[in-house]
């Protein structure tokens, strides 16, 4: 009795087993079609990395799992698992281009070439391999802008395991995106969450090592980062993952200010749109110009680069850059020095392989833009170099690429370069100051900010020094006088904003609490209530494709505490005034005939002065 009872808990046990690995293939594909490649990763890896398991990926999901590695900039994997698919004798068209693709990502260019004619043969009537195959044959007649450039590793931030890719100027300091490992990823932990870290630059150039950026604006579950920084180190834009309806991942941008010791919560942009990815942010020396990638609609395919200008208190509906910038493929991380010049990476630019640094210049109109330019080497390789930043100087700056395997920081040094001066209208990169752009947070000019490096256990120990000095006056929180308080357990509301904060929560789509940025480090328990204050949403309603007013919009106010309805019409320019009551959550929902439903959800927790801010809400067409 006892081997047949040993016997059958083994039979158990390996059905238990086989039927968590078809789980894991199903969740694989599942994720593959939803276009989630990390996750559809880590399902697929739980298989790919046990010899039984490999066993149950069959071609299609060796295929899926190749262009993921493709997708994530991993060549050398894919490069494995399109020649196993290859091996199989399978006869789908598409591996021959995508097998090039990696082959010309690892600088293998005539065996590239040789996976394009395939394509070619087969597929007469498509135009891309020959384009590809061009493109190999054009490499070498790239000359380098820069003749003579010192490349070196930053191996006291990179780490094998991880990413480190995102790179921009914080003052002194930068401050970069990389990954916190997860169990859940099994060996995939490069392809983690991206958190900020800030490093300081030493007097050569190099980094130090780096340390997480702000717990506040980096939280668990999701991506935060890339940044972008004004020049007075105050308002910080960032990309953060948050979940659409649909249960999918999109990056979007958010902003924060530093004021009163720390990051202000943070908001998302007024342009964006539920199911479009905005990210890679960069900042015009004034403050009022933003540029970024998007896929949203009106781009030429894949990511292109926007820009949105800070008009009337408010960032404008994005402009296309264009097509001598954008292309079919993805057009991404752009980069504005203070002297006018764009950097970007294009995959669609004729270059060496993955992405490849460009840059070009504004002409007068504002509008047109000089003929790009490819950096060439040792900037651009057959790997993927992106978010290309350079000092006010133009003598030195960082990049990364994933020239050796995982994306890195590297620092480059144009050796003989004449340091040139800034603009006269531009001033010094600082990480404290005030902007001059009127944004709806004020930091104290007299409170001592925290310096660009140090960690918050050190910055408060700074500022009990100071208050036992004398030299500096902590809030009191406990004083009650001439003011109505109300007793506050939500983290979100535990910061007491100044007479100018909205602390108004206009995220778009994101209902995951995973990825929320609500988690205020304020010691402060209270929250000043004024029972005279007028909130208002100054909503204006669009077409997404033209940016036309939908003058026969309504406005649905949902409140989410009281259940309560209110339905509104807009005017003829499409707009409509949202009055809303303090302390409460509501979704604004917009409906038009002929169009989808588009919901933009408010919260007016912890505001504490009236306040009139204004958002789009673009329609799209049934």
């Amino acid at each position: 009795m006892r081997i047949i009872i040993l016997v059958l808990s083994v039979l158990f046990t390996v059905s238990n087993i086989h039927a968590q690995r078809i789980q894991h293939l199903k969740k694989g594909n599942s994720f593959y079609k939803e276009k989630d490649y990390t996750k559809a990763v880590a399902e697929y890896e739980k298989l790919w990395n046990s010899t039984a398991g490999a066993k149950l990926l069959g071609v299609d999901a060796k295929m899926n799992l190749a262009n993921c590695y493709r997708l994530m900039d991993y060549p050398f994997k894919a490069q494995e698992l399109y020649h196993q698919v290859m091996q199989y004798g399978d006869d789908r068209l598409s591996i021959y281009l995508e097998y090039g693709k990696v082959l010309m990502s690892l600088g293998r260019y005539e065996a590239a070439i040789k996976q394009f004619e395939v394509y070619a043969q087969k597929d007469e009537a498509s135009t891309e391999p020959a384009e590809l195959i061009q493109q190999c044959r054009d490499i070498e007649n790239i000359e380098p802008i820069f003749l003579n450039v010192d490349v070196s590793n930053q191996n006291i931030v990179n780490d094998s395991a991880t990413r480190q890719i995102g790179i921009t100027y914080y003052g002194d300091a930068v401050v970069f995106a990389s990954d916190e490992l997860s169990e859940d990823l099994g060996d995939m932990r490069t392809r983690g969450y991206l958190n900020m870290r800030v490093s300081g630059v030493g007097a050569d150039g190099n980094l130090k090592p780096s340390e997480k950026f702000s717990h506040s604006l980096n939280g668990n579950n999701r991506h935060d980062g890339p940044a972008a920084f004004s020049r007075d180190g105050i308002h910080i834009f960032y990309s953060q993952s948050v979940q659409t309806r649909e249960g999918n991942s999109v990056l979007q941008i958010w902003t924060s200010s530093f004021r009163n010791g720390h990051w202000s919560e943070a908001r998302p942009l007024e342009f964006l749109m539920q199911g479009s990815n905005f990210t890679h942010p960069t900042l015009s020396p004034d403050g009022r110009t933003l540029y970024f990638a998007s896929d949203m609609k009106g781009s030429f395919g894949g990511l292109d680069i926007w820009m949105s200008n800070y008009e009337n208190d408010s960032w404008t509906y994005p402009i296309n850059l264009g097509k001598d910038i954008n292309t079919e493929k993805d057009d991404a991380w752009p980069y504005i020095h203070p002297d006018g010049d764009l950097y970007f990476s294009s995959k669609g630019h004729p270059g060496f392989g993955g992405y490849d640094v460009f840059r070009t210049r504004p002409l007068g109109n504002g509008v047109d833009w000089l003929p790009i330019e490819n950096l060439g080497q040792p900037f651009n390789s057959s790997f993927s170099d992106v978010s290309f930043i350079m000092s006010d100087d133009q003598t030195q700056g960082f990049f990364s690429s994933n020239r050796a395997k995982s994306y890195d920081v590297f620092k480059y040094v144009i050796v003989g370069a004449e340091k040139q001066s800034l603009p006269v209208d531009v001033g010094p990169r600082k990480s404290t100051g005030m902007s001059e752009i009127e944004h709806p947070v004020e930091l104290d000019a007299d409170f001592p900010v925290q310096p660009a490096g140090m960690s918050d256990e050190k910055y408060v120990e700074h500022l009990k020094d100071l208050a036992a000095k004398g030299e500096l006056e902590l809030p009191n929180t406990d004083d009650s006088t001439s003011k109505k308080q109300k007793n506050n357990s939500n983290p979100s509301q535990n910061e007491t904003p100044s007479s100018t904060d909205t602390n108004s929560d206009t995220r778009p789509i994101d209902n995951n609490p995973n990825t929320t940025a609500d988690n205020s480090t304020s010691n402060e328990t209270t929250t000043v209530v004024d029972d005279n204050i007028v909130l208002a949403v100054v909503l204006k309603i669009m077409d997404v494709a033209n940016s036309r007013p939908l003058a026969d919009a309504q406005v649905v106010v949902r409140n989410k505490f009281t259940q309560a309805e209110e339905v509104l019409t807009v005017n003829a320019q499409g707009e409509v005034e949202v009055r809303l009551d303090p302390d409460q959550k509501y979704t604004l929902v917009g409906q038009c005939v002929g169009y989808k439903e588009s919901a933009l959800p408010v919260s007016t927790m912890g505001v504490v002065a009236s306040d009139r801010v204004q958002a789009n809400m673009p329609m799209e067409k049934e």
